[in-house]
């Protein structure tokens, strides 16, 4: 039974070495922090996931890949705890044994939402820490959420917009990493999706286009090619298939079905993965071709 009451709560100052130097680096750090769990500043590269609340389909089947394909490398996770990609984002690390942190707007006596209690004990049962500038007793505001945006952009090397609105507070964090000099990563969405205007947006203004966890592995400075061969290992039996069929020759996701005699649907499910974690790229004709690394 997880209870949040247990973990004892830890106050660490900014004059304190254990405080996280790369927070230090922003203008409006703040003086304190209070936290549960284990916060390990020297161990990993930090990577801040954010997007929607109220998600599609498509976005949370991009997090789960993209986080997916991480695993086994030094990244720690960062985000809100809050409902949508935030939770998604921490659940999803937790499952592919990556470090993730949960930055809250509120005090840390209790968890906001309440239904994300049992995450965030699981956060700091796997090594992680849920933290917080505001004083124990602090209720949830509105206004608390933006500073509490500043800390997960403060804290990161990177941060990937997943899906935003075209006002939302996904795109307020994303602003503030800019202003502290943060790379700025984001996912390409579909023209219709109006939860990813914002994301759109973002891209048209200089973010980085991503595509795979490749690409973010780059972005933070981390040897991409055991991550690759990682991924191929990994393979289902009918990803296997795919990849070897397309080695063979460039085809597109309809050559692919009638070649496996299996659904367009299933295939593109099953593309959509391979693309995200950097085995496969679809040529301007349509068409897939393998990756394939020497």
């Amino acid at each position: 039974m997880f209870n949040w009451q247990q973990y004892p709560t830890v106050n660490i100052t900014h004059s304190n070495p254990k405080f996280p130097a790369i927070l230090k680096e922003i203008p409006d750090c703040p003086k304190k922090l209070y936290l549960k769990g284990r916060l390990d500043i020297q161990k990993n590269h930090t990577l801040a996931v954010i997007g929607s609340r109220r998600y599609t389909a498509y976005g949370k089947q991009v997090t789960e890949n993209l986080i997916s394909g991480l695993a086994g490398h030094d990244v720690t996770i960062v985000s809100g705890l809050a409902l949508g990609i935030d939770s998604i984002a921490h659940r999803v690390a937790l499952q592919n044994q990556l470090t993730t942190w949960a930055v809250i707007g509120r005090g840390i006596d209790k968890v906001y939402p309440a239904t994300h209690e049992r995450l965030a004990c699981e956060i700091i049962e796997s090594g992680g820490a849920v933290m917080t500038e505001e004083e124990e007793g602090t209720p949830s505001e509105p206004f608390r959420f933006p500073k509490r945006n500043r800390i997960i952009a403060g804290l990161s090397e990177a941060i990937i917009v997943i899906e935003a609105a075209e006002r939302s507070g996904t795109l307020i964090t994303a602003r503030q990493a800019l202003d502290y000099s943060r790379d700025v990563l984001a996912v390409p969405q579909n023209i219709f999706n109006l939860s990813g205007k914002g994301t759109n947006w973002l891209i048209s203004q200089g973010a980085k286009l991503v595509q795979s966890s490749k690409e973010i592995l780059e972005e933070l400075g981390i040897e991409t090619q055991d991550a690759t061969m990682r991924n191929l290992a990994n393979l289902t039996a009918l990803e296997k298939k795919i990849f070897e069929a397309i080695s063979a020759e460039d085809k597109s996701s309809d050559d692919l079905s009638r070649q496996l005699k299996v659904s367009s649907q299933e295939i593109n499910q099953h593309l959509m993965k391979m693309l995200l974690e950097g085995i496969v790229e679809r040529q301007t004709n349509g068409k897939f071709v393998a990756k394939i690394y020497n």
